[in-house]
């Protein structure tokens, strides 16, 4: 059996969900409160173009792999490209 070793931090990936919908407010919602939830490190599986598209006071660090999560959780809401781009208005569910 392979997989972390014992001890080892699991950092979680979290999809955004419909692209017009409220997954991302509350994936960053949780990122601003994870000292004081004491949440594990995450990061944020989102189309292409979502930061460009980040409107938030958060700040946001784009990754390349889910192993760059856990160094950058500290200081940004990791954020993973999943390739996909698509044309949205938030709030319209098209």
């Amino acid at each position: 059996m392979t997989g972390p070793h014992p001890g080892a931090p699991r950092v979680l990936g979290i999809t955004m969900g419909d692209p017009a919908g409220i997954g991302v407010e509350v994936v960053a919602k949780a990122w601003e409160q994870r000292h004081h939830e004491m949440l594990p490190p995450f990061f944020l599986i989102a189309d292409s173009d979502y930061p460009a598209r980040h409107q938030s006071s958060i700040p946001i660090e784009v990754i390349t792999s889910p192993e760059e999560a856990e160094g950058v959780f500290s200081r940004a809401l990791p954020v993973m490209s999943c390739g996909a781009t698509a044309e949205v208005t938030i709030g319209q569910p098209e």
